[in-house]
């Protein structure tokens, strides 16, 4: 009968999957009755260890899932973390490891399966990201650097191919090349494909630069035992007029030697000193010799020349014409013809001279040039021009001090010229200072 529920009192019989263990119990026929009841409970203590075991595989399962879920959280966690790293590179070879802790740990639930991969795998893309975009970056900046390194290897090669034909100007040329290589090494590393390539390109350049300046010096080394021998020559041709007693013609000698001296170039530094006072004691011997027979006499014959020409100029009428122009030079002409005066009287004749001649034919250079406007220079320049007259003013008083008249007054004249020297080199020394100083904040 219905109970109040409205179900049947009756036990529902469990509903067996075909082919299961208690179908196949059930379909197996009777067995002895003194039999049954021993092997059915032995069945039924079978079926309940069974179901027992089962439960117990679902709740450790559960509890792996739960473990393997906790550590999976973490490794997202680290991963997460580590997209926040500067260090690219770091933090890509972090991940990596995490990778394969992630592969030993087992499964999560079901539910959480794609959710936890999808979390890693978004730490994980960020990373990558970076780790790619680290290595364009370089590629970019390898790229630069070898535009830089290319740019530096035109320069060396411009100046490889340069026609250098000065001592100096290798010198300078040299430093430049250094600053170069100062810049080339503060340059990272080219792509790896242009890197070897570039270097070889640069250092192939500078080599060539400093073989060919070690040719110049072989070469310039040979020209200065060249020009030894040069003046050597003239030494002995010196030494051989000096006890002459024609004294007009051996002086036009001494003169040419001493032109021919002064077109020389340079000879070996620790044997100039040693030639040039060789070649001076010979002028010397003969100039001391000439004065001690009537050189005095001479060069007032040629003062007394020179004021008369002034006078001549002075007294010159312009034509206006190009007559004048040929007056001038034959002035000029004559006034080189005329030897040497006395010593003291030689800078206030030239300047008698030069003004005469300013006054007389201001059209000329001299007087073109004051009227003109003259570029501008800077006072660098002023002061190279000013050192190299000082150069030349200080070879002609060493070249010529034996020319002069040194007969009753010689040794106060030769103390005179040897204050001018001095006075003239120290001032060189000064201006030389100014203009180290002028090319050293240039350089900065």
């Amino acid at each position: 009968m219905p109970n109040s529920t409205g179900r049947s009192s009756r036990r529902r019989r469990r509903i067996s999957p075909p082919n299961s263990p208690s179908s196949r119990w059930r379909e197996i026929g009777q067995v002895p009755v003194q039999d049954f009841r021993g092997i059915n409970e032995t069945y039924q203590l079978y079926v309940t260890q069974f179901y027992d075991k089962v439960q117990i595989n679902r709740d450790l399962r559960d509890l792996d899932f739960k473990k393997n879920l906790e550590a999976k959280e973490k490794f997202c966690e680290e991963a997460e973390a580590l997209a926040s790293d500067e260090d690219s590179i770091g933090a890509f070879k972090e991940l990596q490891k995490l990778h394969e802790q992630w592969k030993e740990f087992g499964p999560v639930a079901k539910e959480f399966r794609d959710s936890i991969w999808e979390r890693f795998r978004a730490a994980t893309a960020v990373i990558n990201r970076k780790y790619q975009a680290h290595f364009e970056d370089l590629k970019a900046k390898q790229e630069e650097n070898l535009a830089a390194k290319t740019a530096l290897c035109e320069k060396v090669e411009a100046i490889a191919e340069m026609e250098i034909t000065s001592s100096g100007a290798w010198n300078e040329q040299s430093r430049a090349i250094e600053d170069i290589q100062q810049e080339w090494r503060k340059i990272g590393f080219a792509t790896k494909k242009e890197n070897q390539k570039i270097y070889e390109r640069f250092r192939a350049a500078c080599d060539k630069f400093f073989a060919r300046k070690r040719e110049y010096y072989n070469r310039f080394k040979e020209d200065m035992n060249g020009n030894m021998e040069k003046k050597l020559s003239i030494i002995e041709k010196a030494e051989a007029l000096k006890d002459s007693k024609e004294w007009k013609k051996t002086s036009e000698a001494f003169i040419e030697l001493q032109r021919q001296w002064k077109e020389i170039g340079a000879v070996p530094r620790k044997k100039s000193e040693q030639l040039w006072k060789r070649f001076r004691a010979a002028c010397d011997a003969f100039f001391d010799e000439k004065s001690k027979h009537g050189g005095e006499s001479n060069f007032h014959q040629n003062l007394e020349a020179k004021r008369a020409l002034i006078a001549e100029i002075e007294a010159y009428e312009l034509k206006g014409d190009d007559s004048d122009t040929e007056a001038m030079n034959a002035f000029a002409a004559r006034w080189k013809e005329i030897g040497f005066v006395p010593f003291k009287e030689k800078e206030k004749i030239n300047a008698a001279y030069n003004a005469a001649v300013k006054a007389k034919f201001p059209r000329s250079r001299g007087g073109e040039r004051r009227g003109g406007s003259a570029p501008v220079r800077s006072e660098k320049d002023r002061l190279v021009q000013k050192y190299n007259a000082l150069q030349q003013e200080i070879a002609t008083y060493e070249n010529n001090i034996g020319f002069f008249s040194l007969s009753k007054n010689s040794e106060s004249i030769i103390e005179m010229m040897k204050g001018k020297i001095a006075a003239a080199k120290a001032e060189l020394e000064e201006i030389g200072a100014k203009i180290r100083a002028y090319e050293e904040g240039e350089e900065q």
